[in-house]
């Protein structure tokens, strides 16, 4: 009994002890998933400069775990594994930096990147959680490889990913993201923001996958510029204001975005309460079985509809030629609303508009994508036939109902799929 006694008495010691010890809670810790290994690894060197002339500080942290490849850039030294920083004013990107030496680690596994968010909020408590997603982007199935404007790239093959691993030929699906951050046997805190420095990720069924993961998510519905965000500018801001909000947070991210890009053709950005893409979600369902029912004899009005919204990334590898089959909800809300093809698809249509206006929180489209494009905050998958779904070189099945290689969740729920098939079997 006295050894019991002594025991508890030590482990309280020790346990006080080790409270007032432990760093204080921040306000902001922010992790960059960068992943580096392929063709934007310049890009990530970057990117990482613009972050280190600002900085963590002591309200808020910035983690990042870099990924290269060494093949598509060249420093001193030259590295090529895989290491965390906890980023400081004017650090560099060299390993005698990095808080941890992971070797190589591929970054297109969910497993990676559930390890970095679990180590995040571990080491590095907080108030919020912005996690961010840097790579290529390409939309409802993943991140891919595409020619970035600006971006002086040595290839233009496209990639069907989340992350493209050059090294280890591994990439990530959004469902792998999905299910990466949302595993019962191995929790996380759910976060604040999800950001994707990607290209064309604000879609529908992105959105609809990660809002378990994140109360916001923010990306853009078309082709990054350039470098895609500006660091310094947009850390700038959460540090001048660590006490921001989660909703201002997402806010800001698409104020700096515009402030960087305006000049910039083609630009988008949007902010997504989270928490109302289920209504959106089942809203599309509504309108998907309003527009099937008059399928036989208003296929036309629909076929015209769809014809007076532009795809997203026109022309996107530079070759005059279309790949990425999205455009934008909201448009086409309008666009069906004003033919009258029934009271009920009219309804459905501005119903679902309404809700999209509340569900994008903040939305900046340069003026050369509104017209044709609306660029309201979300996309949706939508081509215009069944050739063009045919020969959609991204698709991977992804929009069958049979599709097992990490399926939509938006595709299996939801019955914008019904709509699209028996839409394309009637008008080809």
């Amino acid at each position: 009994m006295r050894l019991a006694i002594n025991s508890f008495f030590v482990f309280l010691f020790l346990t006080n002890h080790a409270f007032s010890q432990a760093p204080s809670q921040a306000k902001w810790t922010i992790m960059v998933y960068l992943n580096a290994d392929n063709n934007l690894e310049e890009c990530g060197i970057w990117d990482f400069d613009e972050i280190a002339k600002v900085g963590s500080t002591s309200e808020v942290n910035v983690i990042v775990q870099m990924d290269r490849i060494g093949k598509y850039c060249v420093t001193s030294p030259q590295w090529t594994q895989t290491l965390r920083f906890r980023v400081t004013k004017g650090m560099k990107a060299i390993p005698k930096n990095a808080s941890k030496d992971l070797g190589e680690v591929n970054m297109g596994l969910g497993d990676s990147l559930r390890d970095f968010v679990r180590y995040c909020q571990f080491n590095y408590r907080a108030d919020h959680y912005f996690l961010i997603i840097w790579d290529h982007g390409q939309g409802y199935r993943g991140i891919g490889s595409e020619k970035r404007f600006n971006f002086r790239s040595t290839s233009t093959v496209p990639f069907k990913s989340v992350s493209n691993d050059e090294t280890d030929k591994d990439k990530l699906y959004n469902r792998e993201i999905q299910d990466a951050l949302n595993n019962p046997a191995d929790p996380i805190t759910k976060l604040d923001v999800i950001g994707f420095d990607a290209c064309l990720m604000a879609m529908v069924e992105t959105a609809y996958a990660m809002r378990d993961a994140s109360k916001y998510m923010v990306a853009s519905e078309e082709i990054e510029s350039g470098y895609g965000w500006d660091y310094t500018r947009w850390l700038g801001k959460i540090i001048g204001n660590p006490n921001m909000t989660d909703e201002e947070a997402a806010k800001q991210t698409v104020d700096s975005y515009r402030e960087a890009c305006e000049s910039i053709q083609g630009s988008t950005y949007s902010a997504i309460d989270l928490s109302k893409i289920s209504l959106i979600a089942s809203q599309i369902s509504e309108l998907a079985d309003a527009l099937s029912e008059k399928i036989d004899d208003s296929s036309h009005l629909i076929e015209a509809a769809r014809k007076k919204c532009k795809e997203f990334a026109p022309e996107g590898f530079g070759n005059r030629k279309d790949y990425f089959r999205h455009i934008d909800l909201g448009y086409f809300c309008e666009m069906i609303a004003d033919l009258n093809i029934s009271p009920i698809v009219t309804n459905q249509a501005k119903i679902l508009r309404k809700t999209l206006a509340s569900t994008v929180i903040s939305c900046y489209a340069h003026e050369s994508r509104t017209k044709g494009w609306g660029s309201y905050g979300l996309a949706i998958y939508f081509p215009k036939g069944n050739d063009d779904y045919i020969n959609d070189r991204f698709t991977e099945k992804g929009y069958e109902q049979e599709n097992t290689l990490f399926p939509v969740e938006f595709v299996q729920k939801y019955h914008w799929d019904e709509f699209l098939h028996s839409y394309w079997r009637k008008i080809k």
